[in-house]
């Protein structure tokens, strides 16, 4: 599960990926994107003291956001990458993925996981349709994770990703000294297969997150 909220920019032109436009979806696997060119003038305000070889993590950008520090140019997309955020742009629709085909027959489920790979490698998202929860569990795990990303920094950063990996709360890997970074904050979760989860970046508040998770799972 990859929970990502979206903050205001002071800016226009910022990164920003298509999962902006949902706040909690599903995905087996998710697309990074690298910027060709950009500055690499990042603060250090805006890097967490955390890293682990070559890798090091970003600070989230609602905290940036609440302190009202403007994006350094690590945020901007550059030559072809980029665009005013104002700019005409044409109408697209959203990926569609049936999970009720992905466990159908063989040869509706290989057509699905085409369609699924190809979502995930160009838009990065998907909607999710026959998955069987009603619209109030999903309205319910949208407000949960809402409300998670609404607690204090010090309790999200009990679940801060630890480098090298995605799992848990925080913003992009940074893993080249040129990488566009993305304004975005995301909490990614493995809820199957059962031997795979690390309960250490479940949050314990709101009280009925886990519960939600445990459901979805």
């Amino acid at each position: 599960m990859n929970c990502t909220p979206k903050f205001p920019s002071p800016r226009r032109n910022l990164a920003y990926t298509q999962e902006d436009f949902h706040f909690c979806h599903l995905l087996t696997k998710t697309r990074r994107r690298v910027g060709k060119s950009c500055s690499q003038d990042q603060t250090a305000s805006q890097r967490l003291p955390c890293k682990m070889g070559s890798v090091s993590m970003a600070t989230p950008v609602q905290e940036l956001a609440t302190d009202g520090q403007d994006p350094s140019e690590r945020y901007n997309y550059g030559g072809s990458g980029g665009g005013a955020l104002n700019a005409s742009v044409p109408l697209v629709e959203i990926p569609t993925v049936d999970v009720g085909r992905l466990i159908s027959s063989p040869s509706a489920a290989n057509h699905e996981l085409q369609k699924l790979s190809l979502a995930l490698s160009s838009w990065g998202c998907f909607q999710v349709v026959n998955h069987g929860m009603t619209n109030s569990f999903v309205d319910r795990v949208h407000e949960i994770s809402k409300q998670f990303f609404d607690l204090p920094k010090e309790e999200k950063h009990r679940y801060i990703r630890e480098p090298d990996s995605i799992e848990g709360y925080g913003t992009d890997m940074i893993v080249a000294e040129n990488q566009t970074l993305d304004w975005i904050d995301r909490l990614y979760l493995t809820l199957n297969p059962p031997n795979h989860v690390q309960l250490k970046f479940w949050p314990e508040k709101p009280e009925t997150f886990r519960k939600h998770c445990r459901n979805m799972g």
